[in-house]
């Protein structure tokens, strides 16, 4: 008797489960949502007068800071001179902030003299987008971007999109129309041009971005990045205690994935889940929770929105410009590091931030 109250009783909550998965999914979940967040307007007004000298005063000290680590080193090719390349990532991320082309950009980091001592053409910024050491050197900006959140912010949510290369194409446009089928197998849409798909992890508080996975080849898989997405925030964020994902991640494997770096997944179940453990009990504490109180859980949970707010600010800058895959994820990491670099800008005001820690 006791096992069929046991077998009565998983077999109740796991009805009782993908009820909820249901309404959830139909719109028919009723919940109380977070009140909205009240907004000081005379900070706000503040931060977006001074967001150009503020960003811009960023990049050169976030580059400056790495020059310490990726000295000066010559370029390939007989008879060029070495060229610092913190100052190449500096003349890059001031292209990607100002929306300007290769030889505008050269022109721009002149007049605002980030060119120091050492003036260089368009044809090194070009280069640059193919340079491993600059691409260093922007992992490092990026990284410390991260720092003054660090200890600021403990739940993030995870989400991919993807760049348009064509003025023609828009990814949120065809992932509204794809089959319900495919989005959950995590198939991106169909395209009539080359995108650039990114996978990133962004706090839900402050919105600063923790990773940033990206990828130009048509087979890309958003749940394949998935793993090296959240290992780097995991590294960036080491506070980070919960993740929010859709239905794409609301799986075992993912789950269990963020349990051992001892983060609790918020990510949504299929309607037809069972209480299965399978080797993850995560899985099932997950599910659980849901089910005995859905208002908390779903209010924590919707906050996923944050994600694709960020991702609609970045997909709304300016298309892709480069034509090499490489060189259109170079250009692809630069407006994410940027949209940090602006972020921390607005948080100086807004919270008060020191956007500018000390070596870490």
């Amino acid at each position: 008797m006791r096992v069929c109250a046991h077998v009565r009783s998983a077999e109740t909550m796991r009805d009782l489960v993908r009820e909820i998965l249901t309404a959830n999914r139909n719109g028919n979940l009723r919940y109380e949502s977070r009140p909205k967040p009240r907004t000081n307007w005379t900070l706000y007004d503040a931060a977006a007068t001074q967001e150009l000298p503020d960003v811009l005063r960023l990049i050169e000290a976030f580059t400056q800071q790495a020059a310490t680590i990726f000295p000066a080193t010559p370029q390939r090719g007989s008879g060029r001179r070495p060229i610092p390349r913190h100052l190449v990532a500096r003349a890059l991320l001031t292209q990607s902030f100002l929306e300007l082309a290769n030889r505008p950009a050269q022109g721009a980091t002149q007049a605002l003299k980030h060119h120091e001592a050492t003036a260089f053409s368009y044809k090194t910024i070009e280069r640059g987008y193919s340079d491993p050491i600059v691409r260093q050197v922007l992992d490092e900006v990026f990284r410390l971007t991260n720092l003054p959140l660090r200890g600021l912010e403990t739940t993030f949510s995870i989400d991919g999109s993807g760049m348009t290369t064509a003025a023609g194409d828009h990814y949120a446009s065809a992932r509204a129309k794809q089959k319900t089928a495919d989005r959950r197998t995590g198939q991106t849409p169909p395209a009539t041009t080359h995108r650039v798909y990114n996978v990133a992890v962004i706090g839900t508080k402050h919105k600063v971005l923790a990773s940033w996975i990206t990828n130009a080849a048509p087979s890309h898989s958003e749940l394949a990045a998935y793993p090296a997405a959240l290992r780097q925030a995991k590294t960036q964020q080491p506070g980070m205690t919960k993740l929010l994902g859709d239905a794409l991640y609301g799986n075992r494997p993912q789950v269990k994935l963020a349990s051992d770096l001892d983060i609790t997944p918020h990510f949504l179940a299929r309607r037809t889940t069972s209480l299965k453990r399978m080797g993850v009990d995560e899985y099932v504490t997950m599910l659980l929770e849901m089910a005995r109180d859905p208002q908390a859980w779903f209010r924590e949970y919707h906050m996923r929105s944050i994600s694709e707010t960020g991702f609609s600010i970045l997909n709304d800058t300016q298309r892709i410009r480069k034509r090499l895959d490489g060189r259109k994820q170079t250009e692809s990491y630069l407006k994410a590091i940027v949209y940090n670099l602006r972020r921390l800008a607005f948080l100086r005001y807004l919270i008060h931030l020191t956007p500018l820690p000390g070596p870490a």
